[in-house]
Parts: C-alpha cells; sequence; structure tokens
C-alpha cells in the first residue's frame, strides 16, 4: 500500500513518454495498462487487507434487531434526536411512541392509537407532543431536535406511570 503513490507516479510518466512518441495509440495503450493495473492494485488491496466492516453488522438477523434494541442502537437514536427533529422522529419517536403504548395500556387501559384524548390527559401536554402518533415525519434536518431535559422529562413520566 505504501508504494502505491509511485507506482502512481511511474505510470503518469510512462504515460507522457509514450504519448510523445507514439501519439493517439500511445495514449490509448497506456491508458488501457494504467486501468487494468489500477483493477489489479485495488483487487489486491481488497485481498490482502480484507474487508473492514463493523462487526455489529455481521450479526445473524435478528441478533440486536427484535423487540429489544442494543445499547448502541439506543445510544444512537438519542444522540440523532438531538441534532435534527427528522431523525427524532425517524428513530427515537417510534422507540418512545411503543414504551408509551405499552405503559398506557397497562397502567391506565388507555390505547395510545384509538384514545389520543384519553392518552394526552394522562401523558401531559409535553411529553404528548413527544410521542404522539398522529404527528407527521419532519422533514427538518437542519433544526435542533428534541432536548436533551425535555427527553429526560419525557422519559420521567413514562417510568412514573
Amino acid at each position: 500500500m505504501r508504494y502505491l503513490p509511485k507506482l502512481h507516479l511511474l505510470l503518469f510518466v510512462l504515460a507522457w513518454i509514450f504519448a510523445a512518441t507514439w501519439g493517439t495509440a500511445g495514449v490509448l495503450a497506456v491508458g488501457a495498462v494504467l486501468a487494468a493495473v489500477q483493477l489489479l492494485v485495488w483487487r489486491l488491496d481488497l485481498a490482502q487487507f480484507g474487508n473492514h466492516r463493523r462487526t455489529w453488522t455481521l450479526l445473524p438477523k435478528g441478533v440486536g434487531r427484535g423487540p429489544v434494541p442494543s445499547y448502541d442502537e439506543v445510544r444512537h437514536a438519542i444522540a440523532m434526536g438531538g441534532h435534527s427533529r427528522r431523525e427524532y422522529d425517524f428513530n427515537l419517536r417510534r422507540r418512545l411512541e411503543r414504551i408509551a403504548s405499552s405503559r398506557l395500556a397497562d397502567t391506565a387501559g388507555v390505547d395510545l392509537h384509538t384514545q389520543p384524548d384519553a392518552a394526552r390527559e394522562v401523558l401531559g401536554p409535553e411529553t404528548w407532543s413527544l410521542v404522539d402518533p398522529a404527528v407527521p415525519i419532519s422533514r427538518d434536518r437542519t433544526g435542533g431536535g428534541v432536548s436533551p431535559a425535555a427527553l429526560t422529562r419525557a422519559v420521567d413520566r413514562l417510568e412514573a406511570l
């Protein structure tokens, strides 16, 4: 890998020499050789160093992707939810919505989806605004997401149910 820049420089110089001596045919011949050498280098690089994938992507299906998310998935969802409302809506709101639905059904006998008024009354306005299933997914990627303080209050409210 450390010889790659020197190899490219050598092939570039050869390309100029052949272009100057053989004209268009030289340029085409050297271009074909350059492409073949570059493909060979890429192939050797892949064969030599292997595939550098993260280990969590190699998990069998169903491990860490089922109803109970892994710690890293939750941590990532919380971090991204603070950056933009869209990220919050795609990841964290769905998780909080499932938790709220379960807690409401278990403790208050309220269905989050069929009894939204009762759910809003039990959860309070701030928590409801974070888990309301009727709110469409935001398209805003530039504005801030949900603040950690608001998220903490919502989680505390769900735990208190």
